[in-house]
């Protein structure tokens, strides 16, 4: 071998020596770097957020991608949250952007004919909006469900004064209220709160003490409920004497002698006296609603005759019984019946107590529900038992004892 030839190959082995050292110091560097660079987003993490704050060249030092000024801040914020084990590989910090939906600006491929980007170290980096992705299209559903009343369908109010009731119903939206009817004339609605309120106030003294309408609810997509609503007035002691103790006081009671006689009484048909103190005598009351033709859920056969006071019965199995009616409570809708001779015993010529809802009118028909809660009695006074009542809140479910009042449907 020539000393030419030995010099070259030498020349040539230090050079190979050398370059792979350089590499190997560079690599030796890089991890170095990294090292520290995941050591501070750990220390970050343990700091719950209050630590030395990774940037976003950190990020890049350890090769994570997708990480700009538009969600650095949103990272750090990730990241402040979570432990150091859950951040100390440059692995698990790009799946934690790539998981928790960092928003990235997609990477676009280089353009050979374009000028090369500027690295961040060059010029400031400016604020990029981030790539919105398309709206989404929402479809919504259209709102058909009816406000639901949750205000009582009957209440008591005292006399001279004009509060009657508020209507209240629940909805999604919000609620209008409107009232029509029998006595819809003589109240005012606020159609925003519900509040009603007489035009006048009522005196109980004059006789008019019942009132009925149909509320409305309304909601902004136009669906409705309505509910019947009875008002009942009630006497107010205005400073006269209660001689005979009845709780009634002059001039409303119009015999202070006889406790039996006062302002909301029974009114028995036959006795020529003034029971209810309403200026009338033996008058039918609310019976007049039921005069006429009916048939009950169970197929029997009603004939109210009011002018003459009876109710006429046939039956499902085709007898028939023909009861008087004896006395009537208007102000709380019932009244007092005797049973006819034909009746089942222990029932013949003994006096039941029965109360009726107020008419319902439907696009079907009309109709209302009736309930017997005292029967059996030997005289109109026992059988008109205070504490025997009917609830008709609810009467399709109950509130008729133990059961539920009779429907009976006007027939044409």
């Amino acid at each position: 071998m020539t000393l030419h030839k030995y010099i070259q190959l030498t020349l040539i082995t230090i050079f190979i020596v050398f370059i792979s050292t350089g590499c190997s110091d560079k690599s030796s560097s890089t991890a170095i770097q990294e090292e520290i660079v995941i050591e501070k987003i750990k220390n970050y993490a343990m700091s719950n957020g209050t630590g030395d704050t990774p940037t976003i060249q950190d990020y890049m030092d350890v090769g994570v991608t997708g990480i700009d000024d538009t969600n650095i801040a949103e990272l750090n914020e990730i990241v402040g949250n979570l432990t150091p084990e859950e951040v100390d590989t440059p692995e698990k910090i790009q799946r934690l952007i790539d998981e928790l939906g960092i928003n990235t600006v997609p990477e676009t491929p280089p353009n050979p004919n374009s000028t090369p980007a500027k690295t961040p170290t060059d010029t400031p980096t400016t604020n990029t909006p981030p790539t919105n992705t398309p709206p989404t299209t929402i479809t919504s559903t259209p709102d058909t469900t009816a406000p639901i009343f949750t205000s009582p369908n009957s209440v008591s109010v005292p006399e001279n004064q004009t509060g009657a009731i508020t209507l209240v119903a629940t909805d999604s939206s919000t609620v209008t209220y409107s009232i029509n009817g029998t006595d819809a004339s003589s109240f005012n609605v606020n159609s925003s709160s519900g509040v009603v309120t007489f035009k006048t106030a009522p005196d109980y003294e004059s006789g008019n003490i019942l009132y009925l309408f149909t509320a409305t609810a309304t909601d902004t997509s136009g669906n409705s409920a309505n509910q019947d609503v009875t008002i009942h007035v009630t006497d107010v002691n205005e400073g006269g004497v209660d001689a005979d103790g009845d709780g009634y006081t002059t001039p409303s009671d119009c015999n202070d002698n006889n406790a039996s006689i006062h302002p909301g009484a029974l009114e028995i048909f036959g006795d020529s006296i003034d029971n209810n103190c309403n200026g009338q005598i033996d008058e039918n009351g609310f019976l007049t609603e039921l005069d006429g033709n009916w048939i009950d859920s169970f197929l029997n056969h009603y004939t109210f005759d009011i002018p003459l006071q009876t109710w006429s019965i046939i039956f499902s199995n085709n007898s028939t019984e023909t009861i008087m009616i004896s006395a009537v409570n208007s102000a709380q809708r019932y009244f007092i019946i005797k049973h006819g001779a034909t009746a089942n015993q222990p029932l013949a010529n003994k006096y039941s107590k029965v109360y009726a809802t107020p008419i319902i009118n439907s696009n079907t028909g009309s109709y209302f529900y009736i309930c017997e809660v005292n029967y059996g009695y030997a005289t109109i006074t026992s059988a008109d038992d205070p504490n025997s009542v009917a609830d008709s809140s609810n009467p399709e479910t109950g509130g008729c004892g133990g059961f539920a009042w009779t429907k009976a449907t006007k027939v044409p």
